[in-house]
């Protein structure tokens, strides 16, 4: 590129100096021309130094468009740009490209803060409903508690004594006779006590129902501190009650308990300043040899019982003879 420059200035020289007239042949010779050869020669000069003048300029022309194109084809083919322009290319590349990400991050947090909002808000949503849903599982526990504890209470009064809190003939009844199928398998024996107190009528009628059921409280809580844990007491009704001992070993050992429960039963006791005594009739009737059915259990048990109580022998087993004596009176 630089050769097809200074070639071009060489031409534009030319060119400068043909519009001047100077032509340098005449000065080489080293003499004027005579005025008839000049005046002669001039029409041909002249015409020679406008082609010469027209050719160069032509040329110059020509020279220029190529150097034009010389210097676009090397622009296009990757002509190293000065290191001021990258550079400040560059610095405005990097300006572009960082204003655009910011406007792309500030997109992004704009999306995402409406997503927070969206998500506060079902938050808030959710919450309300765990809010009432706690709220009426809470009601509902209440109302189950609440009818829980009714049936429970009801069923407790429907199985319990009211004065001694002692399950019922109903309940005792039921409990004999989970303990007959249970003993049924496991061919184990228990034994039914019927228990009532001597004398118990004239006593309630001398000092009155209040001092009665004082005294049957006191014999229903004596006879619950007495019995083994796994025993069941029972209040029948009046001044009747009856135990059920699960795997008894042998009649030495009911024998055992029953004189137990009549000494507990006989200590003297004090009811509004006055002292009784009272003295229990104790029958006992074994499974499987004195019945197989609670119905039967609890007869035999009341016949020994009485049987007991006309002896004056504090209790008695049932045997068959107790069967065919009458009930005396208590």
């Amino acid at each position: 590129m630089f050769l097809e420059v200074q070639k071009m200035q060489k031409k534009q020289n030319l060119v400068s100096e043909l519009r001047h007239g100077e032509l340098r042949h005449g000065s080489e010779d080293g003499a004027a021309a005579p005025d008839d050869a000049i005046s002669k020669s001039q029409p041909c000069t002249n015409n020679n130094n406008r082609s010469l003048a027209a050719s160069a300029i032509a040329e110059g022309i020509t020279d220029s468009v190529n150097l034009l194109s010389a210097i676009k084809s090397r622009f296009e083919s990757g002509v190293a740009i000065p290191l001021s322009t990258a550079l400040r290319d560059a610095a405005c590349e990097s300006r572009r490209a960082a204003k655009e990400n910011m406007l792309l991050c500030a997109a992004m947090l704009e999306q995402l803060h409406d997503l927070l909002l969206q998500e506060k808000a079902r938050l808030r949503q959710l919450e309300s409903e765990v809010c009432n849903a706690r709220a009426a599982l809470v009601a509902a526990r209440a109302d189950l508690v609440g009818t829980l504890s009714e049936g429970r209470r009801v069923r407790h009064l429907a199985l319990h004594d009211d004065l001694t809190t002692l399950p019922n003939r109903v309940f005792f009844r039921e409990w004999l006779n989970n303990a007959l199928l249970a003993h049924q398998k496991q061919r184990q024996t228990l034994a039914v006590l019927y228990l009532d107190l001597d004398h118990f009528k004239r006593i309630n009628d001398a000092h009155g129902h209040h001092v009665g059921d004082e005294l049957i409280k006191i014999v229903a809580a004596r006879l619950a501190r007495t019995v083994r844990i796994e025993d069941i007491v029972s209040r029948l009704g009046g001044d009747e009650f009856a135990c059920l001992f699960s795997n008894v070993p042998d009649r030495a050992h009911l024998s055992n308990l029953a004189g137990k429960l009549f000494e507990a039963i006989s200590a003297p006791l004090v009811i509004d300043g006055v002292a009784f005594s009272m003295r229990p009739s104790i029958g006992i009737a074994i499974y499987p040899s004195d019945g197989m059915t609670s119905t039967a259990l609890l007869k035999n048990a009341d016949a020994a019982m009485y049987c007991a109580k006309r002896r004056q022998t504090g209790h008695a087993f049932f045997d068959q003879m107790a069967t065919t004596q009458t009930r005396g009176g208590a």
